[in-house]
């Protein structure tokens, strides 16, 4: 079935799906072709599927199963009068062949940024079989016609046929999102009445919410091969069910919901039920967050770094975990000088993501890579060799405010960066760490910590640094263990922009939301943190009412306090500095400068190891050591070797 292919031609296998009634076999031919020769041909973005549930399709008069997913895909999208030429990896790949994975996998990028459409392929929604006879399909073109779609949708509003409540209404959804494509206010949406300055959702609205759940729980969201596809594709479309959506009628709903949902229909959106909302927002987010966030910046020019994708993919799923590495390679569009990274099934996982990591930091002249945490899932991984946080959006939000505050920092002094690989230690420069902890708090705040034991914990770290209960300082009183205290919950930073889809995904986000406190009057600001916290302290709902103030500069540092101490130990050193720090910090950890990381790193001696030889703790922020105080003099003369392990 497979024949060899020529890599020096960039020659791929394409998929002739022959055309057929609905409940026909699948049979195709397969074609092999060069894409120098720019062949016409569509390709499908989807997930796989359980591999143990398959289903024939026959090629070239021989049988190969495939997941009944993709067979589905197949079904769906081939042509009663014509053949579908279509590239599919499951089938037009021969997955025997590790050597030809990777050379394949190389050329991915190309593959789908050369396919005249893209078709993203989200399945039948509860059911996993196909109907048994052909669906009606119900095209959205994102043109004039759109309205007939919508008139006829709404003109079957027929109150003698209730929905119950278990229907989904799968078109509903997608008109609902057709119609925020619009550019219309949540008043003129038809799905909503207003009344007395609230939104009354109409009977076919509940149906709508659970069509949209059961599109939220579609693993498509979460899989790290579809990012590619869908970001380098000419034309995307959407196929789901008996609907077809271009997907920038999907991009159009979520960047227009979302500057009227935070501005204009605010007060209006909130008036709907929480549930209501919080599965619509997610759906949103999650069609943004990934691949709609990535075309959006491709679309404006933005050049991508191997980091900059990896670290804003890195909660996605690969049943092959080197893939979220290799699923990406197609999306990096500066290589900063250097030869790309190449994809080979043959390297260990632990080795791929070594030498992605050290590829990045001897490119980018920055020890960047190093913040977060030592990723899991990989036998034997270094410490050094990291993601952004552990795999849940919580920590992921608090990793991002960390890496925006980092870049107004420079605890290296812009020394430059040095890094030599041996084996799997990294070898840094840096200046031998002779900060020790001395203290550290409980976890200042997660997800599981209640607003009253935030605010103990707070408390605790201010009893840490032998002050009272609460500050009562003078207006103009300054360089106090009461201010530096203050400066290190709020990371010496203030955001001044709230946290949005439509700002914080974008790579220069940190000139956006954060600044420096700089020269504000930190000690002023005292009576506003303490009745913050009083506030946060009496009430649970404090999420929804925790910035009252209408002061720009308040509303920021309290921002940052609040957000930069999620995850975060607050932590005091031998000689007297304060920080915030990772949760696995402990005393006697040290705290080193290393030359290429724009904030101090903790460091962990390893046992029974020669001096200068650590294990990597986490990113750190340390009060008077984020502007270079930590460089010595004549610096050169003081660098040494850091190993890393």
């Amino acid at each position: 079935m497979y024949s060899p292919l020529d890599a020096t031609r960039k020659e791929i296998r394409l998929l002739h799906v022959h055309s057929g009634a609905w409940n026909d076999d699948v049979k195709c031919h397969l074609e092999t072709v060069s894409l120098n020769d720019n062949p016409k041909f569509n390709a499908i973005s989807y997930v796989w599927g359980d591999p143990n549930i398959t289903l024939p399709i026959t090629i070239d008069g021989e049988p190969l199963a495939i997941t009944r997913n993709l067979c589905n895909g197949l079904q769906r999208l081939r042509k009663t009068d014509e053949t579908l030429i279509i590239y599919a990896d499951a089938a037009c790949i021969n997955q025997s062949d590790v050597n030809e994975r990777s050379q394949q996998v190389q050329l991915m990028g190309e593959i789908y940024s050369s396919a005249q459409e893209v078709f993203i392929w989200l399945g039948y929604g509860r059911e996993s079989q196909a109907p048994v006879a052909r669906p009606d399909i119900i095209h959205w073109f994102k043109d004039g016609t759109d309205m007939k779609v919508l008139e006829s949708y709404f003109e079957k509003d027929d109150l003698e046929h209730q929905p119950d409540e278990e229907t989904e209404d799968a078109l509903g959804l997608f008109v609902y999102l057709g119609t925020r494509a619009m550019d219309i206010h949540l008043s003129e949406v038809p799905f909503f009445d207003v009344k007395e300055r609230k939104l009354i959702p109409k009977h076919k609205w509940p149906a709508v919410v659970r069509a949209g759940n059961t599109l939220l729980s579609n693993p498509w969201w979460t899989r790290i091969w579809v990012v590619q596809e869908t970001v380098l594709a000419r034309e995307a479309t959407v196929v789901y069910c008996n609907i077809t959506v271009p997907w920038k009628v999907v991009t159009d709903a979520v960047e227009l919901s979302d500057r009227h949902d935070k501005y204009c229909c605010e007060e209006l959106k909130s008036s709907l039920p929480y549930s209501d909302v919080e599965i619509i927002d997610q759906l949103l987010s999650n069609m943004h967050s990934g691949a709609g966030m990535m075309k959006e910046m491709k679309n404006r020019g933005r050049k991508l770094s191997l980091r900059q994708i990896m670290r804003q993919t890195h909660l996605r799923d690969a049943v092959d975990i080197r893939d979220k590495v290799f699923g990406i390679l197609g999306l990096v569009d500066d290589w900063r000088g250097a030869s790309p990274v190449a994809p080979d099934y043959n390297m260990s996982p632990k080795e791929v993501f070594m030498q992605a990591i050290l590829h990045d930091i001897e490119t980018g002249g920055s020890l960047g890579f190093l913040m977060g945490t030592t990723i899991s899932g990989i036998p034997g991984v270094p410490s050094w060799v990291t993601e952004r946080s552990v795999r849940t959006p919580d920590h992921t939000q608090a990793a991002r405010v960390r890496d925006g505050c980092s870049l107004l920092f420079s605890a290296d002094g812009r020394c430059g960066v040095n890094v030599e690989r041996r084996d799997d230690i990294l070898m840094v420069d840096g200046f031998e760490p002779k900060l020790r902890i001395s203290r550290v708090s409980p976890i200042l705040s997660s997800p599981d910590t209640s607003p009253k034991a935030y605010v103990e914990n707070v408390k605790i770290c201010y009893r840490m640094v032998g002050l009272g209960e609460e500050i009562h300082l003078p207006h103009s009183r300054r360089q106090t263990q009461e201010e530096w205290f203050l400066r290190t919950m709020a990371q010496d930073c203030w955001m001044w922009s709230s946290f949005t889809r439509d700002i914080w995904h974008r790579p220069e986000h940190s000139g956006n939301i954060f600044k420096r406190l700089g020269d504000i009057d930190v000690a002023c600001l005292s009576r506003a943190f303490w009745s913050w916290l009083k506030a946060r302290a009496e009430n649970k709902e404090i999420r929804n009412t925790r910035y009252e103030s209408d002061d720009d500069h308040i509303r920021g540092f309290l921002r940052s306090c609040d957000m930069n101490s999620a995850y975060r130990r607050f932590f005091i050193t031998e000689d007297g500095r304060m920080g915030l720090g990772p949760p696995e910090m402990l005393p006697d950890d040290s705290i080193a400068i290393l030359l290429g990381s724009n904030v101090p790193l903790c460091l962990r001696p390893v046992l029974n190891a020669s001096q200068g030889h650590y294990t990597l703790v986490g990113d750190t922020y340390v009060h008077g050591l984020m502007d270079g105080e930590g460089v010595p003099p004549n610096w050169e003369d003081h660098v040494v070797k850091i190993h890393l392990h």
